[in-house]
C-alpha cells in the first residue's frame, strides 16, 4: 500500500475509502481487513484514528471486529448456513405462485411444491425470490438479500449480471431445463429433461397409421429455448422414424380462443392431419378444445400426444397419452447438484440429464 493523504475529518475519510473498497469488491465478504498499523501508516494517522474509523463501520454493519482476525468485512450478514437454498424465479412465473390452480401453471406447481417440501426436510422454510429476465444490474439490497443464501436453483433464464455476482461470490446456481451459460465461470449446474423419448411418441404415431402429423404450440412460447430445443428433436424423431417413407409435419403455432387459429386447425385436419405432437401438455389441452370446437372427437378422429404429465392431463377426457417428467426427481437432482458444488474448492459446471417415459392412454387411436 502507497501512502494517501486526507484533506477532511480523517476518520470519516478512512471510513468512506474502506467502505467504497468493499462495495467494489476489494476487499470480499468475510475478509480480514489489513491490520490497523498497516492502514495507520498507509493514511498518515495514529492507530487510534483508524479504530475510529472501523468503530463506525462496525456500528452500521459493515465490519465485524474478531478475536485474533482484527476487523472482517461482514456487511452485517450472517453466514449462510450449509442447505439454506433459495428458489430464483423470473417476473413471469413468479406470476404463478398467485395462480397455482390454473392448469397452465400445475407444471410450475410441481415443481415449487417439491422444493418447498425439500427445504422442509432440511429444516428451513422455501424462499422464493424473483428477478427480472433482462436486468443489466442487481441493486445493493438485492445482493445482500442474496449473498444470506448458501445456494440457489434456478426457474427460467438468468440474466448476466447475475451470472457474474455469483460467480464473484462462490454462490452456486442450479438451472432447472436451462444450459449453463457459456460464459459462465464458477459453480454452476443444470438438469436437463431429456427429450429421447419423443422418438417413442413418434413412433407410436406411427404404429397407429400416422404420417401427417402437428407440431402444436401457441403463439406466446414461440422462439422459446426450450419451445426450439423441443421442437427440433420432434422434427428429427419424425425423420428417424419415417425414414423414407412419405410423411408430413407442419407448425401449427396458435392463439388460443382465436377464430383465426380454430380455422387454420380445420383446414390442416381437412388436409389430411389427424394427429398433433404438442410442446407440453397445456399444449395439448388446447388442441382437445379445437378438435371439439371442431366437432372432431378424440381420439376416433384426432390423436393428440403431449410432454410432462400434469395433473389435467391425467383427469383429461380421454387421458391425455403424454411424456412423463417427474418433477420430485427434477428438483432433488437439483438439490444434489447444489450440495456438491458447495464442497468445491475450485470452478465446476455439473449438468445432469432426467430421464423420462412415454405414457400411453387414451388420447391416441388408429388413423382411419
Amino acid at each position: 500500500m502507497t501512502g494517501k493523504r486526507l484533506h477532511r475529518n480523517k476518520y470519516i475519510e478512512i471510513a468512506d475509502y474502506i467502505e467504497e473498497r468493499i462495495n467494489n469488491g476489494t476487499y470480499q465478504d468475510g475478509a480480514p481487513l489489513p491490520p490497523i498499523r498497516e492502514l495507520a501508516k498507509y493514511f498518515a494517522v495514529s492507530p487510534q484514528t483508524v479504530n475510529k474509523a472501523t468503530t463506525s463501520l462496525a456500528s452500521k454493519g459493515i465490519l465485524e471486529t474478531r478475536q485474533g482476525s482484527g476487523c472482517v468485512v461482514s456487511r452485517g450478514i450472517k453466514v449462510a448456513p450449509a442447505g439454506k437454498i433459495a428458489m430464483l424465479i423470473d417476473q413471469n412465473r413468479s406470476v404463478q405462485l398467485k395462480k397455482l390452480d390454473l392448469p397452465e401453471n400445475y407444471h410450475s406447481k410441481d415443481i415449487y411444491l417439491a422444493y418447498s417440501i425439500k427445504m422442509g426436510d432440511r429444516n428451513f422454510p422455501p424462499v422464493f425470490i424473483d428477478y427480472y429476465s433482462k436486468a443489466e444490474t442487481i441493486s445493493e439490497d438485492e445482493k445482500k438479500e442474496l449473498l444470506k443464501y448458501s445456494g440457489f436453483i434456478v426457474q427460467g433464464t438468468l440474466p448476466e449480471c447475475y451470472i457474474k455476482f455469483f460467480a464473484e461470490n462462490r454462490k452456486p446456481a442450479v438451472f432447472i431445463n436451462r444450459t449453463v451459460p457459456k460464459y459462465a465461470d464458477g459453480l454452476f449446474g443444470a438438469v436437463l429433461i431429456s427429450e429421447a423419448k419423443i422418438l417413442d411418441a413418434f413412433n407410436y404415431f406411427a404404429s397407429l397409421g400416422h404420417s401427417k402429423i402437428l407440431l402444436a404450440y401457441p403463439e406466446f412460447w414461440k422462439e422459446t429455448p426450450i419451445q426450439e430445443h423441443r421442437l427440433a428433436h420432434a422434427e428429427k424423431a419424425a425423420e428417424q422414424t419415417f425414414q423414407d417413407d412419405l410423411y408430413e409435419i407442419e407448425h401449427f403455432c396458435y392463439v388460443r380462443k382465436s377464430k383465426e387459429s380454430l380455422l387454420k386447425f380445420k383446414e390442416l385436419h381437412a388436409a389430411g392431419f389427424k394427429a398433433a405432437f404438442c410442446f407440453n401438455d397445456i399444449a395439448a389441452l388446447d388442441i382437445y378444445l379445437f378438435a371439439h370446437e371442431s366437432a372432431l372427437g378424440i381420439p376416433s378422429q384426432f390423436s393428440v400426444i403431449g410432454f410432462d404429465d400434469i395433473f389435467a392431463g391425467r383427469v383429461a377426457i380421454p387421458a391425455l397419452t403424454t411424456i412423463r417428467v417427474d418433477r420430485n426427481l427434477l428438483v432433488e437432482k437439483a438439490f444434489k447438484i447444489v450440495d456438491r458444488l458447495i464442497t468445491l474448492t475450485g470452478n465446476k459446471i455439473l449438468v445432469e440429464h432426467l430421464e423420462t417415459e412415454l405414457l400411453i392412454r387414451k388420447s391416441a387411436y388408429i388413423c382411419s
